[in-house]
């Protein structure tokens, strides 16, 4: 997409990720440190569609996903402004526009990784439990009560950070979904 155009309608979103071919080019070029030669891409692509390693695919597999990619859905990516292909290098990468795509990928990656946020505070929760029923001397009184009421405060502000962090990642839907049909 270049300066000026208005975002992605519903209907390109959804054409977009239709194809399986598409989305798993996008999932490759996300994983890459850079541009992504087309004959890789192919190869992938082509290796996950036949579920062989690259290294069993036919040319005539390899060529079949290499020339609907250069044809077809490569050219699509790139006329929406989501990918930027190279011709003299063969070369594809993806633009700034596909993040806005990123949360119907369903890619998790940049996500905080809240499970292991609720293991450490339930670690540290029965560290500091055993250290006040132990009643070890080098720690000050610490009343049971009061730990309790630590651990409790510290759980639900979590909870409510992850909240408040999952509540700003969803937007409202499409107003056309908001309409009864």
């Amino acid at each position: 997409m270049t300066e000026g155009q208005e975002a992605f309608t519903q209907d390109e979103i959804f054409d977009i990720l239709s194809n399986g071919r598409r989305r798993y080019v996008l999932s490759l070029l996300k994983q890459a440190d850079g541009p992504v030669h087309i004959n890789e891409l192919a190869e992938k692509v082509a290796a996950w569609e036949n579920d062989i390693e690259a290294d069993e695919l036919t040319d005539q597999q390899s060529k079949r996903v290499y020339v609907s990619l250069y044809q077809s859905h490569i050219p699509k990516l790139e006329s929406l402004g989501i990918v930027e292909y190279t011709e003299d290098d063969n070369l594809v990468a993806l633009t700034d526009e596909a993040d806005r795509i990123d949360r119907f990928l369903g890619d998790s990656s940049d996500d905080i990784r809240w499970q292991r946020i609720y293991l450490g505070l339930a670690l540290a929760s029965v560290a500091l439990s055993v250290l006040v029923w132990v009643d070890i001397e080098a720690i000050p009184q610490i009343p049971p009560l009061l730990v309790g009421i630590l651990i409790s405060v510290a759980v639900a502000t979590t909870a409510l950070i992850q909240y408040a962090y999952e509540r700003s990642r969803t937007s409202s839907p499409p107003e056309e979904f908001s309409q009864r049909f």
